[in-house]
């Protein structure tokens, strides 16, 4: 649940194709659509492979929902 008390999903698999083929994955999916991946190689780090703050994405994903929930 991000700060604003948006739920989301995280699931782990590996990737199928790309630059980061065969590498274990972290993907972010709010109501089934796609959000956002944490690679392997960005793991134990501050950013991703992007410049994106690995942190932020909870920040982002309550911008993309366009509403902000107050937490109880």
């Amino acid at each position: 649940m991000t700060h604003y008390g948006h739920e989301f999903d995280a699931g782990a698999s590996h990737v199928t194709k790309g630059s980061h083929k065969g590498e274990k994955v972290i993907h972010i999916k709010k109501d089934g659509n796609g959000f956002a991946y944490i690679y392997q190689c960005c793991w134990q780090h501050q950013t991703n492979c992007y410049g994106t703050r690995i942190g932020g994405y909870s920040e982002a994903l309550d911008k993309w929902c366009g509403t902000q929930i107050p937490r109880a």
